[in-house]
């Protein structure tokens, strides 16, 4: 059950980059390639950060 809750958690952290890229994409077409690169990789470090962090805290 708490595997499915933190899977469930990074779908909906996905799906909010993927909009909010796709909103980026749309309202500022000049938006350099490497500020996108940079969110989305400020983001996957965060998300391995936590995922680690509660991998350590269950066992």
């Amino acid at each position: 059950m708490k595997s499915f809750s933190i899977f469930l958690l990074l779908s909906v952290i996905c799906i909010t980059i993927v909009f909010v890229i796709m909103n980026m994409l749309i309202a500022y077409p000049d938006v350099s390639n490497g500020t996108l690169i940079m969110i989305v990789y400020i983001v996957v470090t965060l998300i391995i950060r936590l995922y680690n962090k509660k991998k350590t805290d269950r066992t």
